[in-house]
């Protein structure tokens, strides 16, 4: 580093001096500069600490949104994810009454830690974990509709779809059905506009997962906050800058603006009085002497005051230059402040209304799962409802169905009444059967006699009440049989000698309804008959013993019914279609008229007219002439032939129209031929022989589950068994409940986290009040405006930042008014004082005494030295800068004495002025006398400040100068390193600090002059 450079240049001088004071200002607590409790100390103490900008910084950034950036993904996993996420308690909490409160609880009390060492006894019982809301709800859903697998305890158990366990559609009960048309809804849930999503998904994705999401526009909001939270430290900066620069604070001694334009005005003041009393001094004057050195000192303190006015100007300029700046610093981060600040609520309106939308779906998912609920309420009331109808075939059917056909054949006659009881007219034929004490089912057995085969002309007459589909009650009779899975017809019957058939036998029987026709073809064609005589609407026409012949009079119908009334005949109507018509209405009226008697006339076509066409019968006339075209009487036989009925058409190897009992898996085997399993006769000599096709086949077999599946279903053990498969659905949809609940609370608490970012927001901060965005108690003594009134300084303290740096301008320009007035007054002043001085030296005429000649040299008395001993100093020009006159100055003193100079006369614009440049003045000159005060080092890096051409080279450094010479390499080097502050350090203002720092000893030297010569004026004051 470069030692022992020279201040040589007058305005390199002055632009140190004023740019350090700035930069004291601008960049650095002053109090870095000053002495502490107004002392010179060797060790400085640290920048006072504030609460203002240093605990804003940047690196100590606090996040605002980590809060809203966990919830967002809390509602995302909550309605998306796969993983387990949360674990709701479903434990109810102990009851509460009015005589013990709950304890309350907060957002800040933690939940009691468990722990390994807890007793059982304390633990709650936890809820299931469970998955997202879409997971659960698909789940819960998908089970109802397609079945699946479920985990319970450490198994994995099958599941059948709902409504799979009951025979048929028309078997499962209304609530079964609208639970799984619901669960369908809930599997097939899509969001308008969502992408093929469902509304879950897509309030997941208006959550995380997709562009311009809630979670994006939160950390878009973050951004903007961290923006904003720079632009308002920045904005605390600028006002702390401003006040700095107003005031001076209680640890702070540098003046400020306010205290410059007060020693402005302090100037002006001591000017006035000083020079009033030098004024006074040249009117009391004695001497021609007394006058010249009064005159002279007067010149001397109006230059001084000119320099030290010009010195604290230029300082108050630089100071309002840099306020100004401070000002402009403000605006800026306010402007960028605003504009952080709409970039944080755009971002978290845009957070506010992706939630909102979010809510939306969720709220429409929620909803659906709530109906899924509510049916799978509604189905477990069904299933509670339902009564063992099926107990008896249960019991029947045992552990397997094989096993009961291996009994009798009345054994196996009751197996078939049994179904016909309990499922066939109830699940097959769909009548809602009556049967209780008054009207009980009845079962009648039909044996016929005859040769081997005639046994299939045996049959079950079935008498049953029920009710009709207006609730009215109706009898009906149906007629059975049954016959082995094996059975072939008689041609065959050879075949059941084989072992296989013998085996198979075993494994199923078929039960078949047989038509009235069919098993009583006499009886049907009466009670066609009867139910059209019955139904005749002139029944005045067919009396006898004047009532009608179906009434309940004694023998009517028996009388009629031997006289043949009812025998039964087609013929063709005009439209070409059959009809049936009874032997009374052919015969008319006549049954009815008085006198005539009607015996049983056999066939009528052999008794009524014939119509011949063409040689060929086409049709016969009653007695009334009534034409009936083809006139057939009915009898079985033809009845039989005309609908293709023929005696035993029933049964499996016949038209395969009938039910087959037997246990599913084994059925399925036996007519499929699963060689495998050991079947086969069944396929080859009845399903193959008599060419019952795979569709009829396979709706045997479909036939034959249903029903067992209704004996699962409806016997007690199959609604017990019905009730833990519905539970188990249960259990999917209060999860998927859960799931949806906590998705909805999820982004319920998401939204009200964005609303918690709306109060966090630094829009707050821009309105803050200033003392409390400063971290101050008290704004005036914390800027040391200790000049203002009390009333005026409390208000300071209700202001906010923009408010205060506003106030602050205000008292900068009553400030700069009041500098502009002692400028000019300090004019005004210094003319009126050398008015006044040229009026004080004037003598009036013919005075006594040594009266000096105005504005002439001294008159020396006769035979005098006419050679003044010192030369007279000529008086400045007001506004003229000081001209000092040195004799043969010292070659050391000369760099001092042009530094100071250059100080004094530096540019307004150079920076900040030096205001001891005088005393540094008056000390270079005695030391000019005295041999020079020696060249000063400056170290500042390894460039020279200046240097002088014309300075005199220094030979020797002398005791008193350089011997104990200042290096000063940086800034952190004790101010005055190597200069002994004696116990009697004076205190002495920051101007006086810098110098010492620059001069070192030097300096102190010329501190220790300037005040000698300030203690030599007090006390001129007091005498």
């Amino acid at each position: 580093m470069k030692k022992n450079s020279l201040i040589k240049d007058k305005k390199v001088l002055s632009a140190l001096t004023i740019g350090i004071s700035a930069m004291m200002f601008l960049q650095t607590p002053v109090s870095a500069y000053a002495a502490y409790n107004d002392e010179l100390n060797e060790n400085p103490p640290s920048e006072p600490k504030t609460e203002s900008n240093d605990s804003q910084s940047e690196s100590s950034y606090v996040p605002v949104t980590n809060d809203a950036q966990t919830e967002a993904t809390q509602a995302y996993d909550a309605c998306v994810s796969e993983t387990p996420v949360v674990a709701p308690q479903e434990t109810p909490a102990p009851e509460q009454t009015a005589e013990t409160p709950a304890p309350e609880q907060t957002a800040e009390t933690p939940a009691p830690e468990q722990t390994a060492e807890t007793p059982a006894a304390e633990q709650t019982q936890a809820a299931p974990t469970i998955a997202g809301a879409e997971v659960e709800a698909n789940e819960a859903a998908n089970l109802i509709v397609n079945g699946g697998e479920v985990k319970q305890g450490e198994e994995t158990v099958k599941i059948e779809k709902a409504g799979e366990e009951f025979a048929d559609k028309k078997a499962t009960p209304e609530a079964i059905t609208d639970l799984v048309d619901v669960a369908k809804v809930v599997l097939n849930d899509k969001a308008e506009g969502g992408n093929g999503l469902s509304n879950i998904q897509a309030a997941a994705a208006d959550i995380a997962g997709s562009e311009n999401s809630a979670k994006e526009q939160i950390g878009k909001a973050e951004e903007a906050n961290k923006a904003a939270n720079e632009a308002y430290n920045n904005a605390v900066a600028a006002v702390e800058k401003a006040g700095d620069i107003m005031g001076t604070t209680e640890d702070d001694k540098a003046p400020g603006l306010i205290k410059t334009q007060e020693n402005i005005d302090k100037i002006v003041d001591d000017t006035n009085t000083k020079g009033q009393e030098i004024v006074d001094k040249i009117a009391n004057a004695q001497t021609a002497q007394e006058i010249e050195a009064a005159k002279e000192e007067l010149n001397k303190m109006i230059e001084d005051s000119k320099g030290d006015l010009e010195s604290q100007v230029k300082l108050f300029e630089g100071l309002s230059d840099s306020f100004d700046k401070a000002v402009e610093e403000l605006q800026k981060a306010q402007s960028a402040l605003d504009t952080a600040e709409d970039n944080y609520q755009g971002a978290l309106d845009n957070a506010d209304s992706k939630t909102d939308d979010a809510q939306k779906k969720v709220k429409i998912a929620s909803e659906k799962v709530e109906k899924l609920a509510e049916a799978m309420d509604e189905a477990l009331a069904a299933i509670d409802g339902l009564e063992a109808d099926a107990d008896g075939l249960a019991d029947k059917r045992g552990n397997k169905w094989g096993d009961s056909f291996k009994s009798s054949v009345d054994d196996r006659r009751q197996i078939m009444w049994t179904v016909i009881q309990d499922y066939y007219l109830s699940e097959v034929l769909n009548y809602n059967v009556v049967i209780d004490d008054e009207h009980p089912i009845d079962f009648s057995k039909k044996t016929h006699s005859g040769p081997n085969g005639e046994y299939e002309k045996n049959y079950t007459k079935v008498n049953f009440w029920y009710l009709d589909e207006n609730n009215e009650l109706k009898q009906d009779t149906k007629y059975f049989n049954w016959d082995a899975i094996t059975k072939t017809d008689t041609a065959n019957e050879n075949l059941n000698n084989n072992k296989n058939n013998n085996n198979e036998a075993s494994t199923g029987m078929v039960i078949y309804e047989k038509s009235e026709l069919e098993v009583d073809a006499a009886g049907y064609i009466e009670r066609i008959a009867l139910e059209r005589v019955e139904n005749i609407e002139n029944k005045s026409a067919y009396q006898r013993n004047g009532e009608f012949v179906l009434s309940d009079y004694t023998d009517n119908y028996n009388k009629c019914k031997k006289q043949g009334m009812f025998t039964l005949y087609t013929y063709i109507d005009d439209e070409g279609n059959e009809q049936y018509i009874t032997q009374f209405e052919l015969f008319g009226k006549y049954p009815g008229k008085p006198g005539v008697t009607y015996n049983n006339q056999g066939d009528l076509t052999k008794v009524f007219t014939p119509v011949i066409v063409d040689g060929e019968v086409i049709g016969y006339k009653n007695p009334d002439g009534v034409e009936f075209k083809g006139l057939t009487m009915v009898t079985p036989e033809i009845l039989l032939e005309k609908n293709g009925i023929s005696q035993n058409q029933n049964g499996l190897y016949k038209d395969a129209n009938c039910l087959i009992l037997g246990d599913t898996d084994v059925i399925t085997a036996v007519l499929n031929g699963d060689k495998e399993k050991g079947y086969g006769f069944v396929k080859e000599n009845v399903v193959k022989r008599y060419g019952i096709s795979q569709d009829k086949v396979d709706e045997l077999i479909e036939a034959n589950a249903r029903f067992n599946r209704y004996i699962d279903t409806n016997s007690t053990a199959g609604i017990n068994n019905l009730k833990d498969k519905y539970n188990t659905y249960a259990a999917e949809v209060a999860e998927a409940q859960i799931a949806v609940k906590n998705a909805q609370t999820q982004v319920t608490e998401l939204s009200g986290a964005i609303d918690e970012l709306r109060n966090k927001s630094v829009k707050r901060s821009k309105t803050m009040i200033a003392r409390e965005a400063l971290g101050v108690d008290d704004i005036a003594t914390h800027f040391g405006l200790t000049g203002l009134d009390e009333a005026k300084a409390a208000e300071l303290n209700n202001l906010t930042l923009a408010g205060l740096i506003s106030r602050l301008g205000e008292l900068r320009n009553e400030a700069k008014g009041n500098k502009e007035k002692a400028e000019s007054k300090l004019s005004k002043t210094i003319d009126e004082l050398i008015k006044n001085a040229d009026e004080a030296a004037v003598r009036p005429s013919g005075g006594g005494g040594d009266t000096p000649s105005t504005g002439g040299e001294d008159t020396p008395d006769a035979g005098g030295d006419t050679t003044p001993d010192t030369p007279a100093t000529p008086a400045a020009p007001a506004g003229g800068t000081i001209a000092t006159t040195t004799t043969n100055p010292s070659p050391s003193a000369a760099p001092v004495l042009a530094a100071v100079e250059a100080a004094m006369a530096a540019d307004a614009g150079a920076g900040q002025a030096n205001p001891a440049a005088q005393a540094i003045a008056d000390f270079a000159a005695g030391q000019a006398d005295q041999g020079g005060a020696g060249n000063v080092e400056i170290a500042d890096g390894d460039v020279a400040l200046a240097e002088t051409p014309d300075a005199a080279p220094v030979v020797e450094e002398t005791d008193e100068t350089l011997a104990n010479k200042v290096d000063i390499e940086d800034p952190a080097v004790a101010l005055a390193s190597g200069t002994t502050v004696n116990d009697e350090a004076r205190k002495m203002n920051w101007w006086w600090i810098l110098i010492v720092a620059l001069l070192g000893v030097t300096g102190k030297k010329m501190y220790e002059e300037h005040m000698r010569k300030e203690e030599e004026k007090n006390k001129n004051k007091i005498d």
